[in-house]
């Protein structure tokens, strides 16, 4: 019976020291990996690349952004508007309607301002206005000229937009106000513009 009861024994120590290492561990879903914001629900970045995709485009999208001088800015910007496997062709289409679906919020942004502005810088958020409204209208045309593959336009329009969005930044540089209240916006506007100049490169 002493061997019994020495088996019992054991297993119960067992049983107990497992309940406390479940009770004490972190569950499975703490040690997912955090779904960073303002990306798709398909995608999320880890130490710089891309996890998961709803069309298995991580090795592909990856290749692609990281010739770009935003990587993790492209990845995260692209993927939510990527339309089936991420060619090249495809994430150039994706990083433009990115930009363009971006640069209607900044728009939105500064209309904002220009309500609350003061009498005498009004005049510079109308302006400004003017400026995101043609950059706009650059990203309306570069995809109009990609259905044709022409990279020259292609390319002007984009450095196009660019440019019109650092007007904006410059007029204000030169007011009384100092510098530009749609910096950080314009800063992030010029970075995808300039990730979709990079992928054009690869076309």
């Amino acid at each position: 019976m002493a061997p019994h009861r020495d088996r019992l024994l054991f297993i119960s120590i067992c049983i107990a020291i497992a309940t406390v290492s479940a009770r004490t561990s972190p569950g499975i879903h703490n040690q997912q990996p955090r779904i960073n914001d303002g990306v798709s629900s398909e995608t999320h970045i880890t130490n710089k690349m891309v996890v998961t995709n709803a069309h298995g485009n991580s090795a592909s999208l990856n290749k692609i952004c990281g010739k770009t001088d935003h990587p993790e800015l492209c990845i995260a910007t692209v993927s939510p508007f990527l339309k089936g496997k991420a060619t090249v062709d495809k994430a150039f289409i994706a990083s433009v309607e990115a930009a363009s679906s971006f640069g209607q919020h900044a728009l939105g942004e500064v209309k904002k301002m220009t309500q609350k502005s003061s009498p005498e810088m009004r005049s510079t958020y109308k302006d400004c206005i003017g400026f995101y409204q043609t950059a706009l209208d650059s990203f309306r045309k570069t995809l109009e000229a990609e259905s044709g593959h022409d990279l020259g336009t292609m390319k002007t329009q984009l450095s196009s937009a660019i440019t019109w969005i650092e007007t904006c930044n410059d007029e204000f540089a030169e007011s009384s106000e100092g510098p530009s209240p749609l910096e950080a916006l314009a800063n992030k506007l010029q970075s995808m513009t300039s990730d979709s100049l990079a992928i054009i490169d690869q076309m």
